[in-house]
């Protein structure tokens, strides 16, 4: 071991190799100079990125809220721009619009409402409950008519002699 140093020793004081020695060094100091340099830039960069990747996703989350919005705008206003929905219905449609989270789920209870209160209102419904009783009413005093009118055939004959009813 103590002859492989001496070797080096005396390899290190020829002047050769002490020159390519100190050429090495120097070259060895500026690349690590250089490589500080690089790894502090390398931080930055690595800040800014951090910084530009918060700010993307800020943004990326307002974008999101608009669509929510612009969606359930749409939905909102082709609702009650709907001729055919009465004020309550179009209050209804509104109001689960308005609970929706994302566009999809707005699409969707749009959609839904729509053809839910569409096809209950194509079903024809009388307006008060006066004309539902005077409509089976005279469903039946046509039916017991009828049944009356052919009961008794005796009962016919006497009142077309009384003049009371013609054939």
């Amino acid at each position: 071991m103590k002859e492989y140093e001496a070797m080096l020793l005396a390899r290190e004081q020829d002047s050769e190799v002490k020159e390519e020695n100190e050429e090495l060094r120097k070259n060895v100091a500026a690349l690590q100079k250089e490589n500080k340099t690089l790894s502090s830039a390398a931080l930055k960069l690595q800040e800014q990125n951090k910084e530009y990747n918060a700010a993307f996703e800020t943004l990326q989350e307002k974008l999101e809220t608009m669509n929510v919005s612009n969606a359930k705008l749409l939905y909102i206003n082709q609702a009650l721009e709907n001729a055919s929905l009465n004020e309550r219905q179009k209050r209804k449609i509104v109001e689960a619009i308005s609970k929706a989270e994302t566009v999809q789920e707005a699409k969707i209870v749009f959609e839904t409402m729509n053809d839910t209160v569409v096809t209950t209102s194509d079903v024809k419904k009388e307006a008060t409950l006066s004309e539902m009783v005077s409509r089976k009413s005279s469903l039946l005093v046509a039916a017991r008519k009828e049944q009356t009118k052919d009961a008794n055939p005796l009962f016919n004959r006497m009142q077309a002699l009384a003049g009371i009813k013609t054939k």
